[in-house]
């Protein structure tokens, strides 16, 4: 398909990656033209709004995401703990590309201020659900069980991204079950 082509729903990935990797300040019009292969007249005809519409349809797709996969995976009445807190290591590993790729929500809570009432809503979903798994596995102290195992993925996506090494992610999911459940 040509970059003509390609509706607003296919670019919003590559746009949202762009944002991942330059943060809300590094991505420029080039940066996301380059990343989605149209040109700048094609941009605008898909978001009249710029950049600030950009932005916001990629935090749309995260916030998709995190519905319908960490959180979904969180709320699965029909499996243990356990095993909705396994489902979620998962779709972070995929989503964040084994700790390669950034948290689009992490950097624009730090460099886009007017982003935050979003990204905080994001958050807060996210950690209601960690804090609803940590209570029914049994944890004596299910919010702030939650913040920490939030606040261990958050840092080592940055830790991972400062180090070139996918480890502390990884470590980071393997450690949630400690962190969450019968503590």
């Amino acid at each position: 398909m040509t970059a003509l082509r390609r509706t607003r729903a296919e670019v919003i990935p590559e746009i949202r990656d762009a944002f991942r990797r330059h943060g809300y300040d590094g991505t420029s019009l080039t940066t996301i033209a380059e990343a989605t292969g149209l040109g700048r007249a094609s941009l605008y005809h898909h978001f009249p709004g710029g950049k600030d519409e950009m932005v916001g349809a990629a935090l749309d797709d995260v916030e998709a995401m995190v519905e319908q996969r960490i959180i979904a995976a969180l709320r699965r009445a029909n499996q243990s703990p356990e095993q909705r807190l396994k489902k979620m290591a998962e779709e972070l590993d995929l989503f964040h590309q084994g700790g390669r790729a950034a948290c689009l929500c992490g950097l624009l809570a730090l460099t886009a201020p007017s982003l935050r009432p979003r990204v905080r809503k994001i958050f807060g979903r996210w950690l209601d659900a960690l804090t609803d798994l940590a209570e029914a596995a049994g944890n004596s102290r299910p919010r702030a069980a939650a913040e920490d195992a939030l606040a261990k993925i958050e840092g080592a996506l940055i830790l991972a991204a400062a180090q070139e090494s996918k480890r502390p992610f990884r470590r980071a999911l393997r450690d949630l079950p400690g962190l969450l459940l019968r503590r």
